[in-house]
């Protein structure tokens, strides 16, 4: 299991994220322990600067429709996945870039991929924000 570098970030991940939960969206902020020298007040600010930008964007996904043209999502979905690549959030990336290429290469995906590419991004919100109490 992938975890956050620092003692405190690996007991609060663990609490978040049981060994047997398989659905848990599983992080490495090597990013951010990098840009925060160690600074746990640092750490927080670049975990809600990204919360800030990430929200938004899963709203956005969530709203789009499948039926309709997909160059939307797939744009959606560079965006994200490039937020999500921050955050060392490697299984969520893998999935959006394999559903961005998808629909670059002109197929489609459908609405139980997106729901499951936003119900994973979701529960990865939900696993940062817990790090901010």
């Amino acid at each position: 299991m992938a975890v956050p570098t620092t003692a405190s970030g690996l007991g609060q991940l663990l609490k978040i994220c049981p060994s047997n939960e398989v659905s848990c969206p599983r992080f490495v902020m090597e990013i951010i322990d990098r840009l925060s020298a160690g600074d746990p007040e640092k750490k927080k600010y670049y975990i809600r600067l990204f919360l800030d930008t990430l929200e938004p964007e899963l709203e956005n996904l969530r709203a789009a429709d499948v039926s309709a043209h997909q160059e939307p999502i797939r744009a959606i979905l560079h965006k994200l996945k490039s937020q999500v690549q921050t955050i060392g959030a490697r299984e969520a990336h893998a999935v959006m870039a394999e559903q961005e290429q998808r629909i670059k290469e002109g197929g489609t995906i459908d609405q139980s991929q997106l729901d499951a590419t936003c119900a994973h991004l979701s529960s990865l919100i939900e696993n940062l924000q817990e790090l901010l109490k």
